[in-house]
């Protein structure tokens, strides 16, 4: 229990665990809502929306392994500052330019 303890004071542990926490959050969130994105405000029909949902899982079933082969040739800490940049980058920019194909590459 002594360690338990020691674990949740630690801050790195708090702030590691409320940055997945956030991350998880969004990925549940895009996962329930964005069909529903697709189909009521792009118009897409639904065959396309579930063309575009599983061009998106895949995308993220081929990114696991070379995340982890990069987080092990480079440090964790490198790969995950990078991935949490440059996705916050590419959200960013994606709410300026509106360009439905775009949204899914780079969201895949």
């Amino acid at each position: 229990m002594k360690g338990l303890g020691r674990l949740l004071t630690n801050p790195n542990i708090l702030l590691l665990s409320l940055i997945n926490g956030i991350r998880t959050l969004t990925q549940n969130g895009l996962s329930t809502f964005l069909p529903s994105y697709f189909i009521n405000l792009l118009h897409l029909s639904p065959w396309l929306s579930g063309v575009y949902l599983t061009i998106i899982q895949v995308a993220g079933i081929v990114a696991a392994p070379i995340s982890g082969h990069l987080s092990d040739r480079h440090g964790r800490k490198r790969v995950v500052r990078m991935a949490l940049i440059s996705t916050s980058l590419g959200i960013f920019f994606l709410v300026f330019i509106n360009i439905q194909w775009l949204f899914i590459v780079f969201w895949g």
